[in-house]
């Protein structure tokens, strides 16, 4: 927008700082012993290791490495983390804490993360893996091959609607992920 604006330091200068912060992203937010990006403890630097799909957003984004959008795309690709019935859940299906019915953001599948998970997935190239997941959200998410209203959010363990509806935005990234396939 800067560009567009005109705006030519002021450009140099924010395409400066998002690199910086995609430096940041890739050495400091990312475990290799896990191969999964996390958020950090704001006191210690520690990684919070919860598996969830915030760790997509990098890949999204565009700013992980090819290495590390791999590593990501597996964890996203195995059946018992995040490619359940229903895929791309909010947190990992293994971890203790998951809670699609009464959780929240504890698991169930939101639209806009599994929207974020398929677009980064096909920045790097796994247009199979974006293929197959986004066939199984369709087939799956209860209503969406029916006349059944789109929701906000869906169980990924049985594909059942959770919350909210007639929602907009679902509508819409649902239509945005069928078009760009």
């Amino acid at each position: 927008m800067a560009t567009l604006l005109n705006k030519n330091e002021l450009a140099s200068q924010l395409k400066a700082d998002a690199q910086k912060l995609k430096a940041y992203i890739q050495t400091q937010m990312f475990d290799p012993e896990t191969g999964f990006f996390y958020d950090r403890r704001l006191a210690t630097g520690e990684f919070i290791k919860v598996m969830g799909a915030e760790c997509w957003l990098p890949l999204w984004a565009g700013v992980a490495t090819p290495d590390q959008a791999r590593q990501v795309m597996e964890k996203m690709m195995d059946l018992s983390r995040f490619n359940s019935t229903l895929p791309l859940g909010t947190l990992d299906i293994s971890d203790p804490r998951f809670r699609p019915v009464r959780g929240y953001w504890r698991g169930p599948v939101w639209v806009d993360q599994v929207y974020f998970g398929i677009v980064g997935l096909r920045l790097y190239g796994y247009n199979t893996e974006a293929d197959a997941l986004l066939e199984k959200f369709i087939d799956n998410a209860q209503g969406l091959t029916s006349d059944g209203p789109i929701h906000e959010n869906y169980n990924p363990l049985t594909g059942e609607t959770l919350n909210c509806p007639n929602f907009g935005w679902s509508s819409a990234l649902i239509i945005k992920m069928l078009l760009d396939k």
